[in-house]
């Protein structure tokens, strides 16, 4: 476990139509930006959000504050918060292969009006995966995919490369299969999952308490992983920004002085790990 590249990806998984009407979501949106823009503001080692490889969300919180236009382009444009390159996160199943494109094609217009668009196959919570993909993903000019729901192999590495009936190939992160997109995200159910544990998620308050799971889960995480450059998703669903992210980063730094930690976009993410697997012989995976 020495040597560890961590990625911790602060973000937040985005169902704006699921449980609750669209209206409850879309006031939820608004606290989480009443949360996050301040804590961008005053807190520079609080590097970046990741938007949940969505453009849409950025619709919605303007219909309900466009007083927020000028500051979110400005965050975009600097990389402190990631956009794209879906318009909606969308079922792989459901919908034709048109739609599809189009919806990445929306996204990505949609996107570069703001700023950089991610360049992330991000596909977190999708039920299944249609073996395109990776062509349609590659039609885009993405090499890479960030990918949970919908794999059921036990062995399969956290590392593959995916090959679409065309040929076209991603180099794809399977994210842990034991609990998905929440493994990181402290005090919820897939800690719980994960280390066998019940816990009451008030101790979570102690950013101490943080650093010291944080520790745990990305043993947890390294244990399935190809090399030493790990994928430390911080978020779940519908969760608004953890603003003691520095604070416990920088206890478990104190921790684990062997490990690089690293407050990350999935762009950066990912271009770190097509350097650590450039010299690996990955696992080819073909299909749906």
């Amino acid at each position: 476990m020495s040597g560890l590249r961590v990625f911790v990806c602060s973000n937040t998984h985005w169902d704006r139509e699921w449980h609750t009407p669209f209206r409850v979501f879309q006031a939820r949106l608004v606290q989480l930006f009443d949360l996050l823009l301040p804590l961008l503001r005053r807190d520079a080692a609080y590097r970046v959000f990741n938007m949940d490889g969505q453009t849409i969300v950025l619709e919605d919180i303007l219909d309900m504050r466009p007083d927020l236009d000028e500051e979110l382009r400005a965050l975009i444009a600097a990389g402190r918060i990631t956009i794209g390159p879906w318009y909606v996160m969308p079922d792989e199943f459901l919908p034709s292969g048109e739609a599809l494109i189009r919806n990445l094609l929306m996204g990505s217009h949609l996107a570069q009006q703001y700023g950089p668009c991610s360049r992330v196959g991000y596909l977190p919570d999708m039920f299944g995966h249609i073996a395109q993909m990776p062509q349609l993903l590659r039609g885009f000019g993405i090499d890479t995919a960030i990918v949970w729901r919908g794999i059921s192999s036990a062995t399969l590495p956290s590392e593959f490369v995916w090959t679409a009936p065309d040929g076209s190939r991603t180099l794809t992160h399977r994210i842990n299969e034991r609990v998905g997109y929440g493994i990181g995200w402290f005090g919820q159910w897939p800690i719980h999952s994960a280390l066998g544990v019940k816990l009451d998620p008030a101790v979570f308050g102690d950013p101490c308490v943080k650093a010291e799971w944080f520790v745990k889960i990305v043993e947890l995480i390294a244990a399935r992983a190809t090399t030493n450059v790990i994928y430390y998703p911080h978020g779940t669903d519908h969760t608004l920004p953890d603003v003691d992210t520095s604070t416990w980063l920088s206890l478990a730094r104190r921790l684990r002085p062997q490990w690089e930690i690293v407050h990350a976009s999935f762009d950066e993410y990912v271009t770190a790990l097509r350097a650590a697997t450039a010299s690996v012989t990955l696992q080819d995976v073909h299909g749906e």
